[in-house]
C-alpha cells in the first residue's frame, strides 16, 4: 500500500492551485505569515476571475523526497520528577524516580501522590483535568509559577527540564496520562484522536491553513459591503434617492446613468420652477406655517414647564421642604451639644464647630483606609496619623470616645435627613421638565404676537419661578430654612392653553388649503431634477460603490469550505486507524473478562476525526442508552482504561502511559486483570502508576515479577511531626516486605552514604538507610517472628506453619524499641529530639548490625525449639 504521504500528494494535484501552494508551504517547515497568507489569496481570486494575474506561478513539485515526521521526540524515558513549587501543599527538596519499565507510586489518601501525577498530567497528553493548584492554605500569588523540574533521557542523552504548569512540555507530549476525571471525557465526549498515522497532520494544518485564507477573504468581502453615505446627499423623496438608498449589486448602473443624463431642458426648468414657486408667495407660504409649527412646539413646552413649576413651588411643598431642614438643623445642632462637652480643652478654641466636625470624619476616613486587612485603628501598635508618634492609652480611648461620637444615635439620624435632603435637591435640579436654564423667549414672543399683555404676565410668573425655584435649590443645598416671597402671580397656563389650540386648528387648516398641494407638487418636481443633477456629480463614484458590491457578491461564493479535506482524512484513517483502533479496543474489553457492549462512533470535523463511545442498544432504546445512567462505576472505568490504553497502543510515537488510581471503583478481579495488563504494557513502554490501593499494588508487583522487567515501587507519606503531604521513599512500600526480609536494602544506602559527595546528600542517603531498616523489622515480624503464617494481601493463611513458630518477650520487646528509635530517623519525622549532633554512617552501620544479632538471635531460637521438639 502507498505511504500515507504518497496518497496526499496524489490527492492534492486535484485541488486548486492555491490549496496546492498551501500545501507545499506546510511541507518546507516554515511558519507562515502574513505574506504567504496574502499571496495564497491571491492566486483564490486569479482562479476564481477577481483579479488579474500578474506573473506567472511557481511550478509546484511534490515528488522530493520527504520523510513523513512527527514534531515530538522520539526515544524519550522519563527519569526523575524533583524540586516541585508550589504544587499544593506538597513539602519541598523531594525527588521521584522512575524505571524504564514499571514504576508504581503508592500513597494514601491525602499522601500527596496525585500531587505528582497532576504535575505529569499538564506535562503530558490527557483528556482529564490539567489544573494544578496551589497551596491554598497560603496567600495567592497568581504571579508565582507553579513548576518542576523533569529529567528525561532523549536517546540516552539526560535533560532537564523546569517545566511550567500552563506551558506545553515537548518532551513530555509523547506520555499519555489518565486519572479519574479522565473517565467522562473518555466515556461520553467526543475526542479527536491524540495521534494519527504520520502523515495525516499535514492535512489537519492544510486545513487550518486554507481556512485563515478564506477568512481573510471574507473580512476583504465584508469591507467592501460597508453601507454607502450617498444617501446623504439626496434630502426628501424622489426616484433618485429611492435608487441610491437601496443601491447593491443588483442596482441597475444604465438606469442610474440615463437618470443623470439632464438635458438643457431640465435645466432651464429648475430656474422656472425657482420662479414660480417665488411668484406665488409658496417658500413663504410653507416658512410662515414651518414657523407656526415651531411655535406650537414651544408653547407647548413652556405650558409644561409652568404646570411642573406650579407642582413644585407650591406653598405645601415648600413648607414640608422647610420642615425636612429644621428636622436636620436641630439634629445637627443635638448631635454637637450631646456629647462635646467631653472633648472640650482650654487650649483648644474650636471644638464642636462645623470645621471640627469635619477634621474628626476626614480623620475617621483616614483611620479606615490605613486599616487595610488589621484590626481596627487605633491598635496597641499604631502611630498618630498626623504627628506619626506612638499612641500613649490616654490617646488611644480619646481617638475611641471620637469615633463613637461620630456613629452615634443622633449622627445616624442626622446622616438619614441629610440623605433625604439630597434626595429632594436631586428630584429638583434632575427634572427634565422644571430645567431653571431653560430659555422661554420663543414661547413669550410668540404669545406676544396676538396677547402683547398676556405675555408680560408670563415673562413675569417665569422670572418669579425661576428666582422661586433658585431659592428652593439653595436652601435645601445650603440646609437653610427658605424664605419665600409671595411674588407668584396667577397661573396663565389656562391662556396658554386656548392660545396653543387656537394655534393647532390654523395649522390643521392651512395644510388643507390647495396651494399647499400646489406647493408640494412643485417642489417634488424640482427636487427630482435637482437630484437628478446631484447624481450626474457623485455617478463615477457610485459606479464605483456598485461595482465594487459585485466583486464581493461573486467572492463570497468562491474559496469553498474543508468538507473535502476532512473527507480525505477520514478516509485515510478509516483505512489506515479506525478499524484498527476497534480491533485494539475491543481486545482490551475481551482482555477485562467482561462482555461490555459498547461500540465506538467516529465523525469528521475540520481535517480531524472525532470518536465516541456508545453503548450497543436495540433500536427503541438508543435515545435513553445513555452510559452515565446504564454502566456502574467500574464498568465505566474499565471502558475508560480500555480507550486510554487503546489510544496509547495505537500511537506508534508514545514514549510511556502515567495512571492514578486506575482500579478505583472495580472489584478484586478486574483489579487482578489491570495487573497484567499494565504489567504487559510495562514491557513495550515505560509504564508509571500511582494508587492508594495495597492489594492491587501487591497483584501488580506480582505480574512484574512474572515478566522478570525492571520495576521502582515507591511510597509517598505524610509526615508525622507536620502532617504535610509529599513525604518520599524511593525503593521502598510495604509490600516489598519480602525484599526487605535481610538488612541488605539498609547495607546498599550505608555505602553510598560513605561515597556522597555532600553532607547533605549523606545525610538523606543514611534516612534511607534507616527507612529500609525500619521496613526490614516490619519484615521480621511477618516472616520471622510470625513465620509467615499471615502475609498480607494473600487469600491464603498457611496453617502448616504454626507448629514453627517462636515466641520470646524480650526479642518482642527490642524489636519494639527499635522499631520506634528507627522512625524518629526517617523523612516526615521530627529530628530535633532524637539527635543532638547530625546523622553519622556508623549510627546506621550500628543498627543494621543490631538488626542481624536481633534476626540470627531469633533463627537460634528455632533451632532450639526443633531440637527439643516443643
Amino acid at each position: 500500500m502507498k505511504n500515507v504521504y504518497q496518497e496526499i500528494i496524489n490527492w492534492v494535484s486535484e485541488l486548486p492551485y492555491w490549496e496546492q501552494a498551501a500545501l507545499d508551504k506546510i511541507l518546507s517547515k516554515k511558519a507562515f505569515n502574513d505574506d504567504d497568507y496574502d499571496e495564497l489569496l491571491k492566486y483564490l481570486l486569479e482562479d476564481e476571475n477577481l483579479a488579474d494575474k500578474t506573473e506567472d506561478r511557481v511550478s509546484l513539485d511534490f515528488n522530493q523526497d520527504t520523510q513523513d515526521s512527527q514534531d515530538r521526540p522520539k526515544d524519550i524515558l522519563l527519569n526523575e520528577i524533583l524540586d516541585l513549587e508550589n504544587v499544593n501543599a506538597l513539602v519541598p527538596d523531594q525527588k521521584l524516580t522512575f524505571g524504564k519499565n514499571l514504576t508504581a507510586v503508592f500513597g494514601r489518601n491525602g499522601s500527596g501522590k496525585s500531587g505528582y501525577a497532576r504535575v505529569l498530567g499538564s506535562a503530558g497528553f490527557t483528556r482529564g483535568d490539567q489544573e494544578v493548584l496551589p497551596d491554598i492554605t497560603k496567600p495567592f500569588d497568581k504571579e508565582q509559577p507553579i513548576r518542576a523540574k523533569i529529567k528525561v533521557l532523549i536517546s540516552g542523552k539526560e535533560k532537564v527540564v523546569t517545566h511550567e504548569v500552563g506551558r506545553p512540555c515537548p518532551e513530555l507530549s509523547s506520555f499519555y496520562v489518565f486519572d479519574s476525571t479522565s473517565v467522562m471525557v473518555h466515556m461520553t465526549g467526543k475526542n479527536s484522536f491524540s495521534f494519527s498515522p504520520a502523515g495525516l497532520s499535514l492535512l489537519t494544518e492544510l486545513s487550518s491553513v486554507t481556512d485563515v485564507v478564506r477568512s481573510r477573504l471574507k473580512a476583504k468581502i465584508a469591507e467592501l459591503e460597508q453601507p454607502g453615505d450617498f444617501e446623504m446627499y439626496f434630502a426628501g423623496d424622489s426616484e433618485v434617492q429611492e435608487m441610491i438608498k437601496n443601491v447593491s449589486a443588483e442596482t441597475d448602473i444604465s438606469k442610474l446613468r440615463t437618470m443623470a443624463d439632464l438635458s438643457a431642458e431640465d435645466e432651464k426648468r429648475i430656474h422656472e420652477l425657482e420662479i414660480e414657486i417665488g411668484s406665488i408667495g409658496l417658500g413663504q407660504y410653507e416658512s410662515e406655517l414651518e414657523q407656526k409649527r415651531l411655535d406650537l412646539k414651544n408653547l407647548k413646552e413652556l405650558h409644561e414647564w409652568l404646570t411642573e413649576a406650579g407642582n413644585i413651588l407650591n406653598p405645601k411643598k415648600i413648607f414640608e421642604a422647610n420642615e425636612k431642614i429644621s428636622q436636620y438643623q436641630e439634629a445637627q445642632k443635638h448631635a454637637r451639644e450631646v456629647s462635646v462637652e467631653q472633648f472640650k480643652h482650654n487650649k483648644l478654641t474650636q471644638i464642636g464647630t462645623d470645621v471640627w466636625n469635619e477634621f474628626i470624619q476626614k480623620a475617621h476616613q483616614l483611620a479606615k483606609l490605613e486599616d487595610q486587612n488589621r484590626v481596627p485603628y487605633p491598635d496597641e501598635a499604631d502611630i498618630c496619623l498626623l504627628c506619626q508618634q506612638p499612641l500613649s492609652d490616654d490617646a488611644r480611648k480619646l481617638i475611641l470616645r471620637l469615633w463613637a461620637y461620630l456613629v452615634g444615635d443622633i449622627r445616624t439620624e442626622l446622616l438619614k435627613l441629610d440623605d433625604e435632603i439630597d434626595q429632594l435637591y436631586k428630584s429638583i435640579k434632575l427634572n427634565e421638565k422644571f430645567s431653571l436654564s431653560k430659555d422661554h423667549s420663543p414661547a413669550i414672543t410668540a404669545i406676544a404676537k396676538s396677547h402683547k399683555e398676556l405675555s408680560l404676565r408670563v415673562s413675569e410668573q417665569v422670572n418669579n419661578s425661576i428666582q422661586c425655584g433658585r431659592r428652593l435649590l439653595s436652601g435645601i443645598s445650603n440646609r437653610e430654612v427658605i424664605q419665600t416671597e409671595n411674588k407668584l402671580t396667577k397661573s396663565c397656563s389656562q391662556e396658554i392653553m386656548a392660545i396653543i389650540k387656537d394655534l393647532e386648528s390654523h395649522i390643521s387648516e392651512c395644510e388643507q388649503k390647495d396651494v399647499l398641494t400646489q406647493s408640494k407638487r412643485l417642489q417634488l418636481e424640482r427636487r427630482s431634477l435637482e437630484h437628478r443633477k446631484k447624481l450626474k456629480e457623485l455617478l463615477p463614484q457610485i459606479e464605483v460603490y456598485v461595482n465594487q458590491r459585485i466583486w464581493a457578491q461573486k467572492a463570497s461564493k468562491v474559496g469553498g469550505s474543508t468538507r473535502h479535506i476532512t473527507k480525505k482524512f477520514n478516509e485515510l484513517f478509516d483505512r489506515l486507524v479506525k478499524n484498527r483502533y476497534i480491533e485494539i479496543f475491543e481486545g482490551i474489553l475481551s482482555n477485562l473478562g467482561r462482555s461490555l457492549q459498547v461500540e465506538i462512533a467516529t465523525s469528521g470535523r475540520k481535517g480531524e476525526t472525532l470518536k465516541q463511545i456508545q453503548l450497543k442498544a436495540h433500536k427503541t432504546a438508543v435515545d435513553i442508552a445513555d452510559p452515565e445512567k446504564v454502566l456502574s462505576e467500574g464498568e465505566k472505568r474499565a471502558i475508560a482504561l480500555a480507550d486510554f490504553l487503546t489510544e496509547a497502543a495505537l500511537d506508534t510515537t508514545s514514549s510511556g502511559i502515567v495512571l492514578d488510581d486506575p482500579v478505583t471503583s472495580l472489584d478484586l478481579e478486574w483489579r487482578k486483570t489491570i495487573a497484567k495488563i499494565l504489567a504487559q504494557e510495562s514491557v513495550n513502554r515505560q509504564v508509571i502508576v500511582f494508587t492508594h490501593d495495597m492489594p492491587f499494588l501487591y497483584q501488580l508487583l506480582k505480574c512484574v515479577e512474572e515478566h522478570e522487567i525492571d520495576k521502582k515501587i515507591h511510597w509517598i507519606t505524610r509526615g508525622d511531626s507536620d502532617n504535610l503531604p509529599g513525604y518520599v521513599h524511593n525503593n521502598n512500600c510495604p509490600v516489598l516486605e519480602q525484599e526487605y526480609k535481610t538488612s541488605q536494602r539498609a547495607r546498599d544506602f550505608y555505602t553510598q552514604a560513605k561515597k556522597a559527595e555532600s553532607a547533605k546528600v549523606q545525610e538523606a542517603l543514611i534516612r534511607e538507610g534507616m527507612a529500609a531498616l525500619r521496613t526490614s523489622y516490619e519484615a521480621l515480624v511477618v516472616y520471622d517472628v510470625f513465620g509467615g503464617v499471615v502475609t498480607r494481601f494473600e487469600e491464603r493463611i498457611s496453617i502448616g506453619r504454626i507448629a514453627g513458630l517462636v515466641w520470646d518477650d524480650d526479642v518482642l520487646s527490642e524489636i519494639d524499641t527499635n522499631y520506634s528509635r528507627l522512625s524518629r530517623y526517617i523523612p516526615g519525622h521530627l529530628h530535633s529530639d532524637a539527635l543532638a549532633e547530625p546523622l553519622k554512617t556508623d549510627m546506621l552501620k550500628t543498627e543494621f548490625e543490631t538488626f542481624d544479632a536481633l534476626k540470627n538471635r531469633i533463627k537460634e531460637l528455632k533451632k532450639l525449639k526443633s531440637k527439643s521438639g516443643s
